[in-house]
């Protein structure tokens, strides 16, 4: 059971309650044990009741405006951590090697200004999935995608939408470094602002594995891969969007090219049976 890679964590090991919050008071109530959290949590039982008396269909967070698109979560400025090995690999940079002299500095300087003044963001939506064998997925009424991206959904039961940014203040930042001819600094901010993004979409993969269970959560799929043209990508961003504004701005070029282009990822994942 993964998302993205990462395993399905049990309520032993949890981050954050099955309610989708992540300042869950009962959740982080100390005094209890790990499934007594699970238990008290009173959004979580109140899901669990309607999900029986739904005949075991997903069952939201919370739902905004009319759009058939539950949100759940929608977060902003929530810094995640980022792993020396993980920038490293982005700066194609051996992961044993440590930083020294000009790299040294610019690394510090990089983690130093997007503490200040970098925004990342992060939101997830349910939406109705229809697999089309012939043609690919109908979420929310819309056809997306191809027949090998159905094949890959084909047991799918319900579907999340995700969104992730690093910020524009990251892409402002680093078309600033190279207008100035710091090309240096331009790469480090384009490549923190990316294992930002990877760093987002990993903690959402896990908080969205705890919230789905007991079903299954795919690994995660987007315009641009395999048999998904790359120009589904303004009608999919509309999709995650809804009838909410998204946390941060985001926009896509007529090509499928997100704004702000590097640092910012759209995804898809599905339940399975």
């Amino acid at each position: 059971m993964e998302f993205d890679g990462e395993s399905i964590p049990h309520w032993r090991n949890a981050e954050y309650c099955r309610c989708g919050e992540s300042e869950c008071a009962a959740f982080a109530d100390p005094s209890r044990s790990a499934r007594l959290r699970f238990a008290t949590c009173r959004r979580t039982r109140r899901d669990r009741r309607r999900r029986l008396f739904s005949g075991g269909l997903p069952v939201s967070s919370s739902r905004h405006g009319d759009g058939g698109a539950n949100v759940i979560f929608s977060e902003s400025n929530v810094h995640p951590e980022v792993r020396d090995d993980d920038f490293k690999r982005f700066l194609r940079f051996p992961p044993a090697r440590a930083f020294e002299g000009p790299l040294a500095e610019n690394a510090e300087w990089v983690r130093h200004w997007y503490a200040r003044r970098g925004r990342p963001w992060c939101c997830a939506r349910e939406v109705g999935i229809e697999v089309v064998p012939d043609a690919g997925l109908r979420l929310n009424g819309q056809l997306y995608g191809s027949p090998l991206v159905a094949g890959r959904f084909c047991d799918a039961t319900s579907a999340i939408v995700v969104a992730a940014s690093a910020g524009v203040e990251a892409d402002e930042e680093a078309a600033a470094r190279w207008a100035v001819d710091e090309p240096d600094r331009y790469f480090f901010v384009e490549c923190y602002a990316a294992a930002v993004v990877e760093a987002l979409l990993l903690k959402a993969g896990r908080r969205l594995a705890a919230w789905s269970q007991p079903r299954l959560l795919s690994r995660h799929y987007c315009p641009g891969y395999p048999g998904w043209p790359v120009t589904d990508t303004p009608a999919f961003l509309e999709l995650v969007r809804g009838n909410d504004p998204l946390p941060g701005p985001l926009d896509t070029l007529s090509s499928g090219m997100l704004r702000p282009k590097n640092p910012s990822s759209l995804s898809l994942a599905c339940h399975t049976r």
